[in-house]
């Protein structure tokens, strides 16, 4: 879910980091249109999607017809912001080559100005401080959580059971960085679990059902007993079935 930006200290410090990188790299800046927008995202920082169109004359770069940048809206801080911004910036002006040593070089050059050395990904500390800012989801609050943090990149994983990744999570390495996991001493998340009336009545239904499970088959272990010669189970099931009441009006079991 995306919306336009409209908080007026955001739009500032955008366009001050897009007038630098356009006063240092123009050409790609030309025809171009650039929206800026705000992503209730939780995985991402941020993001830059481009629309490259053809080029006009032979062996002439590529150049822009429109692109996307967009942060995430759980972004605390103008350093952080703005740090995000120029590494988005960096891959606006170096499209095509990724996480590579051009985008380095164009992005550390955007944000000289203000200190900003870009990095492909996010510290642990700027990790731990994005997902602090995000809702807590619903668990169980008597259930015990173990929280893990990848080291490299911040990845948190949550537990309720005492898993072997949960005992053992040095053998264990992060799926997006191959970093290892560390178990965070003491960490509960309480949360709560306030039942509405659907819940309710569901485990009503539920312990009603395996009620009447069990009636019947003691009633169907009774007449297996008492009747000679044995009759075969279908019969047995289907008199059980028969002999028992009906769970609700309609007739239904």
């Amino acid at each position: 879910m995306k919306s336009v930006c409209t908080d007026p200290k955001i739009i500032a410090i955008f366009e001050e980091v897009k007038a630098r990188a356009q006063e240092l790299y123009p050409q790609q800046f030309d025809d171009c249109n650039i929206d800026f927008v705000i992503r209730e995202t939780r995985k991402q920082l941020g993001s830059c999607r481009l629309s490259i169109g053809k080029a006009t004359a032979k062996d002439a770069p590529a150049k822009h017809r429109s692109a996307e940048i967009a942060i995430s809206k759980y972004l605390v801080g103008e350093d952080a912001i703005r740090k995000v911004l120029v590494h988005e910036l960096g891959h606006f002006v170096a499209p095509d080559h990724y996480h590579s040593a051009i985008w380095k070089e164009r992005a550390d050059k955007i944000g000289k100005k203000w200190g900003i050395i870009c990095h492909t990904r996010a510290s642990l500390q700027e990790s731990l401080s994005f997902r602090a800012n995000q809702p807590t989801p619903k668990a169980n609050p008597t259930a015990t959580t173990y929280v893990l943090v990848c080291q490299q990149c911040g990845q948190i994983i949550v537990r309720q059971r005492r898993s072997k990744l949960v005992k053992y999570p040095k053998r264990f390495r992060c799926g997006k960085c191959g970093g290892s996991f560390k178990l965070l001493p003491n960490a509960k998340l309480y949360r709560s679990t306030t039942m509405n009336d659907k819940d309710i009545q569901r485990k009503q239904r539920l312990k009603e059902s395996k009620s009447l499970y069990r009636k019947r088959a003691k009633l169907a272990k009774q007449i297996l007993r008492e009747h000679r010669p044995p009759l075969p189970w279908k019969e047995v099931f289907l008199v059980a079935l028969l002999t028992t009441k009906p769970r609700n009006k309609h007739g239904n079991f």
